[in-house]
């Protein structure tokens, strides 16, 4: 198992031996893309501490585009040995025909899961996690088809897994999904997921702006916000311009091992890898 850490300011006290790559950049806002010299500085800090290297990208208008070619070249430039996450089919088809030896992972937005929790409503006789979890269960496998949709995603799919090993993309960045997942797909791919925070939604139209009635101004890097619902029993985290929740209590190492094709976690709280890997708290 591979150990990965996802974070917007790199710095080498962040990191222990257990970590052996580095995510940089916001995978779901193009206000965030990081300039050229950031990137690359950022970049060689890493490989300089012997870590290797996945840059995040987001979806993307056709500016944002060529401003992530440039970053893209940029890095290309020094050293082609590193991992795009592409959450957008545009600048897939242009790393694709301009960088054709990348090694690109299809992103969270593209992989298409059904990850909200919040379908099972509180009850009386649920008073565990693995009562949450059985519950999940069973009220999804009341319908076996819909339970079979919320177990998978797009890349179940046989054809659109071929289009893909075609154009050399064998690695899927997805979520844990704490009812079952089916990765019933071909061996060649590999999958990462994601460590406390599940990603669920995002959207152009950033909840941190509208409540400040401004333009971006980053201050998204700063907040992040806990969403309670009394008649849920997870809690919603807006976090820049995306929504989560925290699955801290439901995944384990043990319950990572039956999936074969998981081979990496990404850890996207700087906070928890410690505690999740060695036991140490928060």
């Amino acid at each position: 198992m591979e150990y990965a850490l996802e974070t917007e300011k790199f710095d080498n006290k962040l990191l222990d031996k257990n970590i052996s790559r580095i995510y940089f950049g916001d995978a779901f806002c193009q206000n965030l893309i990081p300039n050229k010299n950031l990137l690359l500085e950022t970049y060689k800090k890493v490989i300089d501490a012997g870590k290797k290297f996945t840059f995040n990208t987001p979806f993307l208008n056709d500016d944002n585009i060529s401003k992530e070619l440039k970053n893209i070249e940029c890095l290309c430039n020094y050293n082609k040995n590193f991992e795009i996450v592409v959450n957008d089919y545009g600048l897939f088809f242009e790393i694709r025909r301009v960088f054709p030896d990348i090694k690109l992972n299809l992103g969270r937005l593209l992989t298409k899961q059904k990850t909200d929790p919040n379908i099972i409503k509180k009850s009386n006789n649920i008073s565990s996690k693995k009562d949450i979890k059985k519950s999940l269960s069973v009220t999804l496998s009341k319908n076996k088809n819909i339970y079979k949709h919320f177990k998978a995603s797009m890349i179940n799919d046989k054809l659109y897994q071929q289009y893909l090993l075609k154009n050399n993309v064998i690695r899927f960045e997805m979520e844990y999904l704490i009812w079952d997942m089916d990765l019933s797909f071909n061996k060649k791919f590999k999958v990462s997921i994601y460590y406390p925070y599940a990603h669920i939604t995002t959207t152009r139209n950033c909840g941190i702006a509208n409540m400040s009635y401004t333009k971006c101004n980053k201050a998204c890097n700063d907040i992040k916000l806990e969403i309670k619902n009394p008649s849920s029993f997870f809690n919603y985290f807006l976090i820049r311009n995306a929504v989560y929740y925290n699955i801290e209590n439901f995944m384990t190492k043990e319950s990572v091992k039956k999936h074969n094709n998981i081979d990496r976690i990404v850890f996207n709280d700087t906070k928890n890898y410690r505690q999740f890997l060695c036991g140490v708290k928060k």
